[in-house]
């Protein structure tokens, strides 16, 4: 198993998904699709292909915000038990923003319908789900991903109307029959133990009996965040954010002390991995990444204009959905400290060797997150990975991206902080706001010292 990008198979299986499945090497080299899935070519110039049935013919008219319908809908992988979600869509015959909901997650997508054909984009991902409407409204088709950094997929897909979102149902009873388990605490927590991902903590927290909602962090920084049901001695719990599925099945020994079960994610559910886990006390997951000594001095070309001054450089990408979240964090401290002196720089890497098409990603990630600061596309392959990652850090997983380094203007890395949970992850998402608000006040505070 990887540790580093040293051996980044950076089909990385996905947004802040581990990167190395079981049958990666120190090659590099991608591990080969997993078993039922299937490939579809990756379009030369980066984009998502148009599936077959849904170019449109005129612009959709914009649904209004009430004009809404709500489905419970599954990726059904062979070999696998479905991977359900649920989505709101505008209704039939109108565009506009619709939602994906994990539990308590919430992401708004962009849909639109031509006729019986439905799109649903995650432009910055290249994927997208392109299904067909019966005459009961029903949807299938598939979610296909066509991205230069990632390779292509697709999984089939189907879904159903419904009158709301219901945490209940998410897997169904045929899916998972049985009567609903019953933890006995609101939160437990559980270490989990991978054979090649090593361990992990799974807090779930469960509204009712039988409805969990989960948060599993790994020493990469990487955090996933599901949700699903336990019945009889089966808990399933998924979950989806454009460019990756999720999927996790356990089941309950007889005292409820233990969960031994399956991890399968990524574009082409190519992470797949056994684990067991022990019910018990809370406890801190430390994080691999760190700088090789005290002091370590940071530099990239770059980033020569920056010398000098207090810097937060964020080390990211267009795909990755923890950033996303970083870069709400970041835009207040960059509101508040920036008129004293603060600078930040997000550098973002494609993993691939086509200038134009990593600039062209770094813009849209630019925009779709409204940054005020500078963003920087890096060029480089994943056969270089380990020369374009900033130098002096260890432990650098992309699974755990984005890696933000806190650097005072003498050039020394103040500190080195690995993914950044969501608001559906609060008690990880307060940590992380916290430390990257005192790092950068520790930072401007250092720099007026030094100037006096």
């Amino acid at each position: 198993m990887c540790r580093s990008l040293r051996c980044v198979t950076l089909a990385l299986c996905a947004v802040s998904v581990h990167a190395c499945a079981k049958s990666s090497d120190s090659t590099g080299k991608p591990p080969d699709e997993a078993a039922g899935t299937k490939a579809v070519a990756a379009d030369k110039g980066g984009q998502g292909q148009e599936a077959a049935g849904t170019a449109s013919t005129a612009p959709a008219a914009p649904a209004a915000a009430a004009d809404k319908h709500w489905y419970r809908a599954a990726f059904v992988p062979e070999g696998s038990p479905e991977i359900p979600i649920y989505l709101q869509l505008p209704a039939a015959g109108s565009s506009g923003t619709g939602k994906v909901v994990n539990g308590q997650h919430e992401a708004d997508v962009d849909a639109a319908w031509t006729g019986k054909d439905l799109k649903v984009s995650f432009p910055l991902y290249h994927a997208s789900i392109n299904a067909t409407a019966d005459a009961q409204g029903r949807l299938s088709g598939s979610w296909q991903v066509e991205s230069k950094t990632w390779g292509a997929g697709l999984v089939p897909f189907h879904a159903e109307p419904t009158d709301a979102p219901a945490p209940e149902q998410r897997f169904d009873q045929k899916t998972l029959p049985g009567q609903p388990i019953d933890l006995g605490e609101a939160t437990t927590v559980w270490r989990a133990k991978f054979p090649e991902s090593g361990v992990a903590k799974i807090t779930m927290h469960q509204p009712a009996p039988g409805v969990f909602n989960a948060t599993v962090l790994f020493t990469t920084g990487n955090v996933v965040y599901l949700a699903g049901n336990g019945r009889g001695k089966q808990v399933h719990m998924s979950a989806f954010i454009g460019l990756s599925l999720y999927l996790l099945t356990a089941e309950l020994d007889a005292k409820k002390k233990t969960l031994t079960g399956k991890w399968i994610s990524g574009p082409r559910l190519e992470w797949r991995e056994a684990f067991k886990a022990g019910r018990g006390k809370d406890f801190e997951v430390p994080i691999a990444v760190k700088t090789q000594q005290r002091d370590q001095l940071f530099s990239m070309p770059q980033l020569s204009r920056y010398d000098g001054k207090p810097l937060i450089v964020e080390v990211g990408g267009s795909w990755c959905d923890a950033c996303k979240h970083a870069a709400g964090a970041l835009k207040e401290i960059y509101d508040r400290q920036h008129s004293k002196g603060l600078e930040i720089v997000t550098l973002t890497y494609e993993f691939t060797d086509d200038s134009a098409y990593n600039k062209k990603q770094a813009e849209a990630f630019k925009a779709a997150y409204k940054l005020p600061w500078e963003v920087i596309p890096v060029d480089g392959s994943t056969d270089r990975a380990w020369e374009i990652i900033p130098q002096g850090i260890e432990g650098v997983d992309a699974s755990g991206f984005p890696i933000t380094l806190f650097v005072n203007p003498d050039g020394s890395i103040r500190s080195v902080h690995a993914s950044f949970a969501g608001p559906e992850h609060p008690v990880e998402h307060r940590r992380g706001v916290k430390e990257y608000e005192e790092q950068a006040a520790a930072l401007v505070a250092a720099t007026k010292g030094a100037a006096r």
